[in-house]
């Protein structure tokens, strides 16, 4: 069994003070996980305020998955004359590696899995990249109070007006870029 230290890198982000005290003093059972084998973070929307966060064994059915594509990998590939066959073979495949996938769930998009050495913090690092792209905290951090309908309508307005004008500038520089790779 490999057992994590208590003490997170402050740059891990906001919640990782959290994260190490849950961890920690939790009455729960702490993070304690075998080597060798699959695990998920997953990011629970906890209390609504602070996230919690829980570690769970991998779906059978994902490893069955992984199991599939890497026996595919390493048999030799089949000599099927038409496209036809070879087209109907993939199609086969596809539906039955598809047929393995757990099904969607609240948490899919936002589970990432520690790899077989239980590098807890890079698994911790990615989920936390996930948060702050999809705006978790902030959207949190928004419902902590009310918002008038028209401080709601103007803030709106102005994020969308922000977009639009990174995205020309976005487009401008790319353009600009293109230009001076060409020499001109």
């Amino acid at each position: 069994m490999q057992r994590f230290p208590n003490v997170l890198a402050s740059s891990f982000g906001v919640y990782s003070a959290r994260l190490c005290s849950l961890l920690a003093t939790s009455t729960r059972p702490t993070l304690t996980l075998p080597v060798g084998t699959n695990h998920l973070l997953r990011f629970m929307s906890g209390d609504g305020i602070m996230p919690s966060f829980t570690s769970g064994l991998m779906d059978k059915r994902h490893e069955a998955v992984k199991d599939q594509i890497d026996r595919h990998n390493l048999s030799t590939k089949s000599e099927l004359s038409t496209p036809e066959a070879r087209w109907k073979e993939q199609s086969q495949k596809f539906m039955q590696l598809a047929g393995n996938q757990p099904p969607a769930h609240a948490y899919s998009g936002r589970t990432v899995e520690i790899k077989t050495n239980g590098d807890l913090a890079t698994a911790y690092r990615q989920l936390d990249g996930i948060l702050a792209r999809n705006k978790v905290r902030w959207t949190l951090k928004m419902t902590e109070r009310h918002e008038k309908p028209g401080v709601k309508r103007r803030r709106l307005s102005s994020e969308r007006w922000r977009k639009r004008f990174a995205n020309e500038v976005r487009k401008k520089v790319q353009l600009v870029m293109k230009i001076r790779d060409r020499g001109a």
